[in-house]
Formats: structure tokens, C-alpha cells, sequence
């Protein structure tokens, strides 16, 4: 029960700047994604840092698990990291699943909990990464692993 918990997901604004790191031999400061969205503008500054915790549901644990630097970030551009993350959590043969996604409730973080579930904003949805085998989902059509979303408190 311990490696149930939940995703916090936030924004954090940072100075634009671009620094040298001489062990990694590498400017940082530009807008990073890991791979997963390639924008065409690869020469703007980041202005926010995107950051993702696990937090337990059980035990008491924060573990920092992914950090991108973005500007002007989408609920598409959102949603596709988000769901990476969770595929990365999980998949990572820790044992880790995940139970809740948290967010603040700026605008980005509500549409991007909109487009999880098709256009509308609810409090479960079907759980992004799972799979399912189609013979047995039609056979009982609400069987389905939830993901729970929540809004933090200010």
C-alpha cells in the first residue's frame, strides 16, 4: 500500500536566463521538454519550471520524479508530459501506481484535466495508461482503473 500515491504537478516561475554548466559542457536555461513535445522554437527562453512529485497516500514520502523547463505551455503540450511522467512512473518496475493527480487551478491545469476526459471536468477519470483488453470492457463497460484528480488548496 505504500507505493500507492499521488502526482502533484505545479508551476514555478524562474528568471529567463541562460547559464553554462562547464561539468555537463552545456548551456541550460532554454525551453527543455525532454524530447516528448519538440517545438520548432528551440531558441526561447523557459520562464517556468514544470515540476512533478510523488507524494504517498499511506507513508509519508516526496519524491521528485520530473522537472521541465517550459514557456507558455499548453493543456495539450501539459496533458502529453503529464501522461509521459505517469507511463514513466510506472513503468519503471518500482512498483509505484498512481492514484490521484494534483493541481493548482489555473486555467492550463483545468483544461488539461478537460482533455484527460473528453471535453468535460470531473473528479475521476479513466486512468490514462492502463491497458485494457477490449472483449472484457465490453462486457461490463464501467470496469476501468480511475485516476482521481484534485485541485490543491491555496
Amino acid at each position: 500500500m505504500e507505493k500507492h500515491c499521488s502526482l502533484v504537478l505545479d508551476e514555478m516561475t524562474i528568471g529567463p536566463g541562460e547559464e553554462y554548466i562547464p561539468q555537463r559542457d552545456k548551456f541550460v536555461g532554454k525551453v527543455d521538454m525532454g524530447g516528448i513535445i519538440d517545438r520548432n522554437d528551440s531558441t526561447k527562453l523557459a520562464t517556468k519550471m514544470l515540476g512533478y512529485i510523488l507524494v504517498g497516500l499511506n507513508t509519508f514520502y516526496k519524491i521528485p520524479v520530473a522537472f521541465f523547463l517550459v514557456n507558455q505551455l499548453t493543456a495539450k503540450e501539459q496533458e502529453a508530459l503529464t501522461v509521459q511522467v505517469i507511463k514513466d512512473v510506472e513503468g519503471c518496475g518500482c512498483g509505484f501506481k498512481i492514484e490521484r493527480l494534483v493541481t493548482d487551478n489555473l486555467a492550463v491545469n483545468t483544461n488539461m484535466f478537460k482533455r484527460m476526459n473528453g471535453g468535460t471536468l470531473h473528479h475521476v477519470i479513466r486512468h490514462p495508461v492502463q491497458q485494457y483488453n477490449e472483449e472484457e470492457i465490453s462486457s461490463i463497460p464501467l470496469v476501468y482503473c480511475p485516476l482521481f484528480l484534485s485541485f490543491d488548496y491555496t
